[in-house]
């Protein structure tokens, strides 16, 4: 299962979405990472984020240098809500190539969320012109099947003819 490298503190592990103090943070890395939280000898909290060292190993030659994922954070004093909404704002405004002009990222079709091992033609045929009725394009059609290699143009035909249909 794929998950975000983030995190969210809140005093005694309660905040609601409108009040409370909330430290948060996401790891800038899709790859396998480790997020640790603790407290030091002084009773501080430590927060540290970064490639999982499990499964991860990189040797330095002389003068060569290594750039870590970036760990981004905030705090808000209004909630899990605030947090978010700052966090989604930040990642706009300094993350998503194009920042807050961003053109809408095309949509990506994937049979096995749907289907899973239940693969039939009928089946994705259908699902096919669902796709294509809320945007897909035909070349963004993956179908995690056997079945379509004999016929790969099958859905992206569907896709057009479904994209072609009045609502």
């Amino acid at each position: 299962m794929a998950t975000s490298p983030w995190s969210a503190l809140v005093n005694d592990g309660r905040s609601s979405e409108k009040d409370d103090p909330v430290w948060y943070g996401a790891l800038a890395w899709s790859g396998s990472f480790r997020l640790s939280v603790g407290l030091d000898n002084l009773s501080g909290v430590r927060i540290s984020g970064g490639y999982n060292p499990y499964d991860f190993a990189w040797t330095l030659k002389l003068g060569e240098s290594l750039d870590t994922p970036i760990f981004y954070t905030g705090y808000t004093a209004r909630g899990m809500g605030d947090a978010s909404r700052r966090f989604h704002a930040f990642q706009r405004a300094n993350i998503i190539p194009g920042r807050t002009r961003a053109k809408i990222r095309p949509m990506l079709y994937n049979s096995w969320e749907a289907t899973t091992f239940n693969v039939t033609e009928a089946g994705q045929m259908a699902l096919a012109e669902k796709a294509a009725k809320i945007g897909v394009e035909p070349e963004m059609v993956n179908v995690d099947s056997d079945l379509y290699r004999a016929r790969p143009n099958c859905l992206q035909i569907s896709l057009r003819r479904a994209a072609s249909m009045p609502s």
